[in-house]
């Protein structure tokens, strides 16, 4: 396959359910000038050859970089409850005991208790720092980096994939997608093995004719985890997402339990996205 140009981060990245925004087409995956597209290594695919010139060299580093990332703690407040209030306590109490002109027996005793409490209110909020959530387990998982389009698409269509597929693996803790609609494949980009071909199975079939989303936390604990011959063969957690009524996006992680709401809630806006495009470019498929 071509070698993709560097996958720069120029892009307006936040933190807390900000998605970093590509602003070049090259960070993409695409060239500048769009992409024709040269021959890729299935007949059904092409691979972008209008591409910045080292972009899929290091494509891997970039996401396994974004996979070593810690997320903010959302406990972080909570933890810090304990330390404030006992800090506060103990400044009162002995503010308190400075301007008492005369110390009674049942003051003392109030004063050693509430140091006590202050105490341990102060040591629990040091054990909370200390403490903090265990990271599901990832794995290397097993394929190569690849990026291929359908041969035929036009040229919205190419960028709009692109787009959305640059989004879901640096912003996401996808490492493998596929977006199949009207019964073929339209991309395949990320860490996937050479079979190129999807055959919807049981679990795909019921996405497509429901039109709900499937997440697969943990694929290895479900029996419908040979349907996914087409991603890695030791991917740990899959979503299955619809795209209107005619697709379905699937994505692939290397950790179980990897995916959070606010992940699933930024899948479904982004393949809602899709939809439109796909919708208005191909003039196909009904959507509400």
């Amino acid at each position: 396959m071509a070698n993709l140009g560097k996958e720069t981060d120029k892009g307006d990245k936040g933190d807390k359910g900000e998605l970093a925004l590509p602003h070049d087409r090259r960070e993409w995956g695409l060239g500048g000038q769009g992409g024709q597209g040269g021959q890729g290594r299935d007949r059904n695919f092409t691979t972008p050859n209008t591409l910045h010139p080292s972009l899929f060299t290091t494509h891997c580093s970039l996401l396994t970089t974004h996979s070593n990332m810690a997320k903010p703690d959302p406990n972080r407040v909570v933890r810090l409850i304990p330390l404030v209030v006992g800090g506060l306590a103990a400044v009162l109490l002995l503010v308190n005991r400075l301007l008492t002109p005369e110390l009674t027996v049942t003051q003392a005793r109030s004063d050693v208790l509430g140091a006590i409490v202050s105490a341990v209110l102060i040591l629990t909020g040091l054990l909370w720092q200390q403490v903090a959530p265990r990271l599901p387990d990832a794995v290397e998982l097993v394929g190569e980096q690849r990026f291929e389009l359908a041969p035929d698409l036009p040229e919205t269509v190419r960028t709009e994939l692109a787009w959305a597929s640059y989004l879901l693996l640096t912003n996401t803790v996808t490492r493998s997608l596929i977006v199949f609609y009207q019964g073929k494949v339209l991309l395949r980009r990320g860490i996937l093995p050479e079979k190129a071909e999807v055959t919807p199975g049981a679990i795909v079939q019921r996405v497509l004719e429901k039109h709900k989303p499937v997440y697969l936390v943990a694929l290895s604990v479900y029996p419908g985890r040979f349907e996914f011959d087409y991603l890695p063969e030791n991917t740990q957690g899959v979503i299955c997402q619809p795209i209107g009524q005619q697709g379905v996006m699937i994505l692939g992680a290397n950790a179980p339990r990897s995916y959070t709401k606010q992940d699933e809630t930024w899948i479904a806006g982004i393949a809602d996205k899709l939809d439109v495009t796909l919708f208005r470019e191909q003039g196909a498929g009904s959507r509400e």
